[in-house]
């Protein structure tokens, strides 16, 4: 993630730009089947952070009209994950 939006997502931050990218790689954790609990350890956070990263995912992607920009990021990191996992 830090090459694609140039961010630490653990990074103690509540800036926009970390959080987003927090919820993407717990969001695709999901996506790939991992626990919540092991989602919360990888990303430094706690069971009810990753059910709340799910539910801004989830929001973002219902509405990509008002979120493009997170929408934009999102793209590239599935395109890049994608692009990896076919290596």
């Amino acid at each position: 993630m830090n090459s694609i939006a140039g961010v630490d997502i653990h990074e103690d931050s509540r800036r926009r730009d970390v959080v987003w990218c927090r919820n993407m790689v717990a969001y695709q954790m999901v996506l790939d089947g991992f626990t919540q609990e092991l989602i919360a350890s990888c990303i430094g956070r706690d069971r009810c952070t990753v059910v709340h990263c799910v539910k801004s995912m989830e929001t973002m992607l219902d509405s990509p009209h008002q979120f493009w920009r997170e929408n934009e990021i999102w793209n590239k990191f599935r395109d890049k994950l994608y692009l990896n996992k076919n290596s």
